[in-house]
């Protein structure tokens, strides 16, 4: 895959086609957003008021019930019917409402029931009648129940007469009606939406269609949306209304994929007009290429085809013929600093010849002080030119500053002591050469040197918080804290070196920079009376576990 990816050309297509099908994927993820947002709640908010409308048409034919008890009741009460009165009267209003009542009876104080069939029966162990009778109320009507005698499904209604009528050795308490919900199921299935027809449920469902219905509603379905409003004045009572998400959202889901399908045509068309693009751009950054090749393999007299071009590769092309140009001149400029190199080499061992005849001379005189001066100067110069290398070990500079520091104690003698306190697990920290060395010349220079009293020189190194921290510090001349913050804040800015910091506490502080990054390198403090030189450098992986 990596090899396949390589060339401009694909990455240019991938590259393109990816930021299409992006763009495609965004557009239909915001338009799949706003349907979800406001297209789809709108969608099923309609649909809920059409169940809900539906629902209150049910309610209203409730009501109608209940005002037509309502008033036969009141009837039979202020006339004082007496039971088979009643029975009568109320056989002779069933043939007008025949379809909606099945039967008529009036119920006793007992809870005996006289239908206007001449059925008799009680209904003490009734739910619906035991509810009236507790809650003391004046309408009641019943959960579906199912006839015996034409086994239909019914509701009963009870509505409680004005006042108890005492006959014939009765006490009537309740006007009783069995209404046919086959009307009640004609008002819900008038609900057709997408396809679907309302159901209209109680609490403990009356068929096996209905209960089916009322096991997905419990049960919960992905593919489908369930909207089940209650029906007033019949607690209990729902019209529960089921729709496939398909149906709901079908529009939705067409505008979706007609978006995808226009986005893979296009896709497609871009893909033949990336590949061709690509082509009239790559086919001549491959001859460049090729050129680059045969310049590398040492090829000198390669004069690049592509320069002709007036656009970016053509310009690409000069500026690569350009570079050729620089590169032969460079190589005959390097030939030359290569022989002044060898030359200059010859000087350094001229200083180590010079200076052990001056040492070997002043032995044989006794002048055994410019002899100690004389070996230090000459390890100073040993170990501050070295290899050449650029990264030296702490214990390679302190040993480099502890010359430093003998010849300059020998000429300077306010120096009173120096001190050289270090973690051994440091020794091998690596860190630029000549790092500690201008820290010493600027303490003794800056600190010692001005004040007329002597002054300590103290070298510390150790770890804090995963990283080496070596300071140079002296208790001679402090700086005012104004100046140390110039100083801080030069050494901080990347504008370079400045009057503030003079060369040598820029260049310790650019190359730990350089070499580790802008978060390690050079501050000053002061601290408990010393003039403070702060380095801080990063430990490794293996000295950072070791200093641990």
């Amino acid at each position: 895959m990596s090899k396949w990816l390589n060339t401009i050309q694909k990455r240019l297509t991938i590259t393109i086609g990816t930021c299409f099908i992006t763009l495609i994927m965004s557009i239909a993820a915001y338009l799949m957003y706003e349907n979800i947002s406001k297209t789809i709640p709108f969608q099923e908010n309609l649909t809920r008021q059409l169940v809900q409308s539906q629902a209150d048409q049910i309610t209203s034919w409730v009501q109608q019930r209940f005002g037509e008890m309502d008033a036969l009741a009141h009837q039979i009460y202020y006339e004082k019917m007496s039971e088979q009165q009643s029975l009568d009267m109320l056989s002779n209003y069933l043939k007008h409402k025949e379809g909606i009542y099945e039967s008529f009876g009036i119920v006793d104080v007992e809870g005996q029931v006289t239908l206007t069939s001449g059925h008799n029966f009680s209904i003490t162990h009734r739910p619906y009648y035991n509810k009236i009778e507790e809650t003391g109320g004046t309408v009641l009507m019943s959960q579906f129940l199912h006839s015996n005698s034409n086994q239909e499904h019914i509701v009963t209604i009870l509505y409680r007469l004005p006042a108890s009528i005492q006959t014939d050795g009765k006490q009537l308490e309740y006007l009783s009606a069995a209404v046919s919900i086959s009307k009640l199921r004609e008002l819900a299935n008038e609900l057709r939406v997408y396809g679907e027809t309302g159901q209209l449920l109680d609490k403990n469902g009356v068929n096996e269609v209905e209960e089916e219905v009322l096991k997905k509603e419990w049960k919960g379905s992905s593919q489908e949306v369930v909207f089940t409003v209650p029906i007033q004045e019949t607690p209990g009572w729902k019209l529960h209304f089921t729709v496939e998400k398909q149906r709901l959202y079908g529009g939705m889901y067409k505008m979706l994929q007609g978006i995808i399908w226009i986005g893979i045509v296009i896709g497609i068309i871009l893909v033949l007009l990336l590949i061709s693009l690509s082509t009239s751009i790559v086919k001549p950054l491959r001859i460049l290429k090729s050129d680059m090749k045969r310049t590398g393999e040492g090829e000198r007299n390669v004069q690049s085809t592509v320069v002709m071009r007036e656009d970016e590769i053509g310009q690409l092309g000069r500026g690569f013929q350009d570079m050729l140009t620089k590169l032969y001149h460079m190589e005959h400029e390097k030939r030359k600093l290569e022989l002044q190199m060898l030359q200059e080499q010859i000087k350094p061992h001229f200083v180590y010849n010079t200076l052990d005849t001056i040492q070997w001379t002043a032995a044989e005189y006794g002048a055994d002080e410019v002899v100690d001066l004389v070996q230090a100067l000459a390890t100073y110069f040993r170990i501050g030119l070295g290899k050449g290398d650029e990264f030296v070990s702490l214990q390679h500079e302190l040993e480099h500053v502890e010359s430093y520091l003998l010849i300059q104690r020998v000429r300077y003698k306010r120096i009173a002591a120096v001190t050289v306190e270090y973690d051994e697990q440091l020794l091998d920290l690596m860190l630029p050469r000549f790092t500690l060395q201008p820290l010493v010349e600027n303490s003794i220079y800056h600190g010692i040197k001005p004040t007329k009293q002597t002054a300590d020189i103290r070298i510390s190194a150790y770890y804090k918080d995963g990283i080496a921290v070596i300071e140079v510090a002296n208790n001679g001349v402090l700086l005012k804290q104004d100046r140390m913050n110039s100083i801080n804040h030069a050494l901080a800015s990347a504008s370079g070196r400045t009057n503030e910091t003079g060369f040598g506490l820029y260049s310790v502080n650019r190359r730990i920079e350089v070499a580790f990054g802008s978060e390690y390198g050079l501050r000053v403090e002061e601290r408990d009376g010393w003039f403070c030189n702060q380095v801080t450098i990063p430990l490794k992986k293996g000295e950072a576990e070791d200093a641990k």
